[in-house]
């Protein structure tokens, strides 16, 4: 890879849907099929594929991510009935026993700490050592849920030492306050998570659920709007702002994002942004048409 290879690491029900979602973007971007293969094998590769993509000795490509849950329920979900769950090797695919029921310190202390010795230490590791050239690592998680709060943090603390000099950032989900099902939640994200955000991330880059839901009922004009919405415009915007690195435009690389995005160390929370957002149009109207700059 020009730039170097980018390690995706999923962790929780929010990292797990956001890994899903995006990697149907990447492999749409990519012409990957579900089984891994490139739906185009002819067509000419920059180099560029590698730096998320690993391809193996048969032809067939795997996402350089790891995603792990301690819900089991979550996982096998993944394994059995996603779309593209060819892409996910089984050994970087890592699943507890029983859910952190909205609790950062069964995720970091009992559950999660027991499984990240056992298991995910080693994935960790063996996943940096695969890269020839890594560039950094970005982790999906969500800010206020008991596993994306707690086994992030340890996550976070394990990268500062296995790939100190790297670029690590993180790109979270607050959970809307009417979704908040316990009162602890919002303590793991603002009180707890945000400390080793704080510590060990490079740029971390905050979605709001209830801006989400503000934008999919009032500008999209979605009635009932799911998680699936949600994510769609979530993955959009992740991609746009990743594509440069992903494509390797210029040479550019996740260390000059971070010297382009954050001006000092402490200033490193960053606000996104998607335009335009318009509604489906309606079967019976014309669809909206936005013209290149190069025709305006």
């Amino acid at each position: 890879a020009p730039g170097g290879q980018i390690i995706t690491i999923n962790i929780g029900g929010a990292g797990v849907a956001l890994s899903q979602s995006l990697t149907e973007q990447y492999c749409v971007e990519r012409g990957i099929s579900t089984d891994g293969t490139k739906t185009s094998p002819s067509s000419p590769d920059d180099g560029t594929l590698s730096v998320q993509f690993k391809e193996t000795s048969k032809g067939r490509y795997l996402a350089r991510a790891l995603t792990m849950d301690l819900d089991p329920y979550t996982i096998n979900t993944l394994r059995n009935t996603y779309r593209y769950k060819s892409l996910f090797a089984d050994e970087c695919v890592i699943a507890g026993k029983s859910d952190a029921a909205n609790n950062f310190s069964v995720a970091h202390y009992t559950d999660g700490k027991a499984l990240f010795a056992e298991q995910i230490v080693d994935r960790v590791r063996k996943t940096i050592e695969n890269c020839d050239k890594l560039q950094g690592v970005m982790v999906n998680h969500s800010l206020t849920g008991g596993t994306g709060a707690g086994l992030t943090a340890l996550t976070l603390q394990k990268l500062n030492e296995l790939c100190a000099k790297k670029c690590v950032s993180a790109f979270s989900v607050m959970h809307h306050d009417d979704f908040l099902s316990h009162p602890a939640q919002i303590y793991n994200g603002v009180v707890l998570t945000g400390l080793y955000l704080q510590e060990y991330c490079d740029f971390v880059s905050i979605t709001d659920n209830a801006a989400l839901y503000d934008i999919t009922r009032n500008r999209l004009k979605i009635k009932t709007p799911r998680f699936a919405h949600y994510n769609a415009l979530i993955n959009k915007f992740y991609s746009s702002v990743t594509a440069p690195v992903r494509y390797a435009v210029n040479g550019y690389s996740l260390a000059k994002m971070y010297q382009d995005l954050v001006p000092f160390a402490g200033l490193k929370y960053l606000c996104g942004g998607c335009s335009p957002l318009v509604p489906k149009s309606p079967p019976n109207k014309p669809a909206v048409v936005f013209k290149d700059d190069a025709q305006t």
